[in-house]
C-alpha cells in the first residue's frame, strides 16, 4: 500500500496556492472565450445595437425597444456640433490658460441640482457669460466665463456680486482653460 503525505505544512500551503492559482487562470480563461463568443454573435449581423439587442437566441429572454426612426438612425453618430468643437480649427476655438470665476463648490446629495440651479440663475443675470457645470470627484462645480486675464475675471466678478448678492461671498477666480475664438 502506497501512502501519500505531505512531510510539513509549508509544502502543503505552496501546493494549495499552486492549484489555486492554475484553477483561477482556467476560470478566466474560460469566462474570457465566453465574453468574446458573445460579443462575435452581438456584433454578427446585425446592424446597430437596437437590432443586436433584439436579437433572438436560444436560451436566453428576449428585448423589445420601441424607439423613433430617427432616433434608431441618430444612435452611434457623432454629431456635427461636437465634431466642430473637438476640431478647434473648424469651430473658430481653442483653448488656453486662462481665468474663470468659481460660483459654486459643493460634495453633497444635491450638489449638482444646486450647481445646475445657480447656472440659470447666473445665465438669467448675465447671459454674455458662459457657465459650465462640472464634475470631479467628489465635487460639483460652477464656473462662470472664460477670460484672459485676471482682471477682465475681476470685473466681471464686481458685476456678478451686484446683480446676484445671495452669491457673491462664495464667488472668486479660478486658474482654468478657457475657450477663446480664433
Amino acid at each position: 500500500m502506497v501512502r501519500y503525505s505531505i512531510p510539513n505544512t509549508t509544502s502543503g500551503r505552496t501546493l494549495f496556492r499552486g492549484m489555486a492559482l492554475v484553477l483561477f487562470i482556467s476560470l478566466v480563461s474560460c469566462i474570457q472565450g465566453y465574453a468574446q463568443t458573445e460579443k462575435e454573435s452581438l456584433s454578427h449581423g446585425a446592424n446597430g445595437i437596437f437590432e443586436a439587442l433584439s436579437a433572438q437566441r436560444e436560451g436566453q429572454g428576449t428585448i423589445d425597444i420601441t424607439q423613433p426612426e430617427d432616433i434608431k438612425n441618430q444612435v452611434g453618430l457623432v454629431h456635427q456640433k461636437q465634431a466642430r468643437h473637438s476640431d478647434g480649427e473648424r469651430s473658430g476655438v481653442h483653448t488656453q490658460q486662462g481665468f474663470r470665476i468659481q460660483a459654486y463648490t459643493g460634495n453633497l446629495a444635491k450638489s449638482k441640482e444646486e450647481a445646475y440651479r445657480r447656472a440659470k440663475v447666473v445665465n438669467a443675470a448675465n447671459p454674455a457669460l458662459g457657465c459650465y457645470v462640472t464634475y470631479k470627484s467628489p465635487f460639483w462645480r460652477l464656473s462662470v466665463g472664460d477670460f484672459r486675464t485676471r482682471e477682465e475675471a475681476q470685473k466681471a466678478m464686481q458685476d456678478l456680486k451686484r446683480a446676484i448678492p445671495a452669491i457673491a461671498p462664495e464667488l472668486y477666480i479660478v486658474r482654468d482653460n478657457i475657450r477663446v475664438s480664433n
